[in-house]
């Protein structure tokens, strides 16, 4: 069986995360690390999201047929936040 490798959504910090997941989908991958760096990737706000945030930003992970492997979070953070 082969791995296959993921992608970083980082790789694609200067779009918003709605089309760097395309951009990636277009490219062949099905799976991402979601990457929540403050202002330098602001694909996903870990530090601010809610359950909503969380629920719009799965479901249009889920509609788009794309996977997410972990989430990269960035800098210095207690466990009550991650």
């Amino acid at each position: 069986m082969m791995k296959r490798l993921i992608a970083s959504t980082m790789t694609q910090r200067v779009f918003k995360l709605e089309q760097a997941v395309d951009n990636l989908l277009d490219i062949g991958f099905d799976t991402i690390e979601l990457c929540s760096v403050d202002e330098w990737v602001p694909h996903f706000d870990l530090k601010n999201s809610t359950d909503k945030t969380i629920f719009e930003t799965a479901s249009m992970l889920k509609e788009k047929g794309m996977n997410v492997h972990c989430i990269n979070v960035g800098g210095v953070h207690t466990v009550e936040e991650i």
